[in-house]
């Protein structure tokens, strides 16, 4: 038996969708082992966010769990076998804003393998260099 690894969304051509959204660590860990069991591909938007402590970043609630739309199903029924209660309703896609910067990083070399989270704030300190150096342009 090949151990189980995850396959990206960009070679593979899925589509992946928003399953849950969480801001317990223990919960996050025990969704992932599940998930990893079962061989359901998956992603963790800002985990490193969570992890540092920072939930009030840019609008981020938690670490968001997608998987592969064809998978929706089955990892529904696991979250539920786990006793999580999933309201699909309340989740909400990241705003274009936060897409178009994700879309973005992922085709810079040096970052693009980072999570979503730091490529965002990676993203926003070269916002935030640029925004200076125009400031000190205009004193001169």
């Amino acid at each position: 038996m090949t151990p189980y690894k995850p396959t990206d969304q960009r070679s593979s051509g899925m589509k992946y969708i928003r399953l849950y959204e969480t801001t317990d660590l223990a919960e996050l860990e025990m969704i992932k082992s599940t998930l990893r069991r079962e061989e359901i591909d998956y992603k963790v938007l800002f985990e490193h966010t969570l992890l540092a402590g920072s939930l009030a970043a840019m609008g981020n609630h938690g670490a968001i769990f997608e998987v592969r739309d064809v998978d929706q199903a089955r990892a529904l029924e696991l979250l539920r076998s786990l006793d999580v209660i999933v309201d699909m309703s309340a989740l909400e896609e990241p705003s274009d804003f936060v897409r178009w910067v994700d879309d973005t990083t992922k085709k810079i070399p040096g970052i693009a393998h980072l999570d979503s989270g730091l490529r965002l704030y990676f993203f926003l300190a070269f916002c935030l260099v640029l925004v200076f150096l125009l400031f000190l342009l205009s004193l001169v």
